[in-house]
């Protein structure tokens, strides 16, 4: 596990589920189990190109 790992670290997320809090040290929103979380990326009907093009970015 990550937490082996990194035993330091801290772990946020910004939404948290029932099953996965204790997973996690800091948490913005906590949704149920059965709740599935869109994200922008998503929801796109077709391909979406990168926001970031070769070379851009990290």
């Amino acid at each position: 596990m990550v937490r082996d790992l990194l035993p330091k670290a801290h772990f946020a997320t910004v939404y948290a589920k029932p099953m996965g809090r204790p997973l996690v040290d800091t948490f913005i929103t906590e949704v149920s189990q059965d709740t599935w979380i869109y994200f922008p990326w998503d929801l796109g009907l077709s391909f979406q190109a990168p926001i970031a093009g070769p070379g851009q970015g990290s």
